[in-house]
């Protein structure tokens, strides 16, 4: 489980250091406090402060691990920047970017830290990857200037206009420089375990930060805290794309440093081989649905034609039988002429035919003379 929020406590007497203004505790680490500062300019800081005992040298460890990160100089998005470093008799300071507030209430503030956002249940997976992506894009560039963070975890995680960016760089090392054990339980990879265990410096390699990294989108995406880890949530394996997600995990995640990514880059080109296989898999979703509708279309066509033809298809033998007997007869009718026309002469002639006229036959009771003719033939 992850712990509750933390809030910034308002300072009732404001300190001040150098030319910094203290005017809200934010919270503390293993070795200092941070404090919301701001300069002459009115910019507001985060300022850390690690007292100096001469008992214990854990600060020194700190102050070496700050100088190195700064003597690179590096400058990148996802790496917190650091304006200033101050040492005095009693203590060191520095001062960093500050991260968002999560709070509205301007009066108290709460760090946006990646565990503050687990706290609150705010990142989605979509979100995880994305982030995952660019604090790996930080991670590449502290490797590539020969540097191990040693302490990758949500908390050490800050995001800076949204942004996310790793922070706390005091455990810092070179890399393959045999040290004493540091980091956090949970975040910390089994091989550094065992030299702990056996009270041994360990070699730090960029396995110790894969590792970690690991476990970090291993919290993101499941919101367990790193000590569940391998256990997944049974009801996230039936979203799209989640058992290659899983897979990437599990490998930055091996107990075997020989087993998990080589570098940072080719855990980056695992996460964007998954968002790839996932783009070809919306895309074939696709070309099926298109193809389904084609096939369709073509069917409905070949239907449709079907009903055509056959509404001009020649009626049946039944059909064709019933029209013969419905159909009248043609017969020759002879215009009724006035009563002293005594003949009258049929305009129907046959070819080759002989026809004999007869005389005409008047009834009584109608006003019509009708042709009475017989047609011979001379066969």
């Amino acid at each position: 489980m992850w712990l509750n929020l933390t809030t910034g406590t308002n300072l009732n007497n404001k300190e001040i250091i150098g030319q910094y203004t203290l005017t809200l505790k934010c919270g503390y680490g293993a070795y200092g406090e941070v404090f919301l500062a701001e300069d002459l300019s009115g910019r507001q800081v985060a300022l850390k402060r690690i007292a100096k005992n001469q008992y214990c040298l854990d600060w020194q460890r700190e102050f070496n691990g700050l100088m190195k990160y700064c003597h690179k100089q590096l400058n990148h998005p996802n790496l917190i920047k650091i304006y200033h470093i101050e040492e005095n008799k009693d203590y060191f300071y520095y001062t960093m970017e500050l991260a968002d507030n999560l709070n509205d209430a301007p009066a108290s503030f709460i760090s946006d830290t990646l565990a503050n956002r687990l706290v609150r249940k705010m990142i989605s997976l979509n979100d995880a990857v994305t982030i995952i992506k660019q604090l790996l894009d930080g991670l590449e560039v502290l490797h590539n200037n020969n540097l191990t963070h040693r302490d990758i975890k949500p908390a050490n995680i800050i995001f800076v206009d949204k942004i996310p960016k790793l922070s706390d760089i005091g455990l810092m090392t070179t890399i393959n420089t045999t040290v004493s054990f540091a980091g956090t339980m949970g975040f910390t990879p089994h091989e550094q375990l065992l030299s702990a265990i056996k009270k041994k410096h360990h070699r730090y390699t960029n396995q110790s930060d894969i590792y970690a990294m690991g476990k970090v989108l291993y919290c993101m995406v499941t919101h367990n805290s790193a000590d569940d880890f391998p256990v997944f949530p049974l009801e996230l394996m039936s979203q799209n794309g989640m058992k290659q997600l899983n897979q990437i995990i599990n490998k930055a995640c091996n107990e075997n440093p020989r087993m998990r990514f080589e570098n940072v880059e080719e855990f980056k080109d695992a996460l964007n081989a998954k968002a790839h296989a996932n783009i070809l898999k919306r895309k074939v979703s696709l070309k099926h649905v298109a193809a389904i509708i084609f096939i369709l279309v073509i069917i409905a066509i070949i239907a449709g034609s079907w009903e055509y033809r056959k509404s001009f298809t020649a009626p049946s033998a039944k059909s064709t039988a019933t029209n013969n007997i419905d159909e009248p007869k043609q017969t020759t009718v002879i215009s009724p002429q006035p009563p002293e026309t005594r003949a009258v002469i049929s305009q129907l002639v046959a070819p080759e035919k002989k026809m004999t006229i007869h005389k005409p036959v008047k009834y009584p009771q109608s006003g019509s003379f009708f042709a009475d003719s017989k047609i011979d033939d001379d066969f």
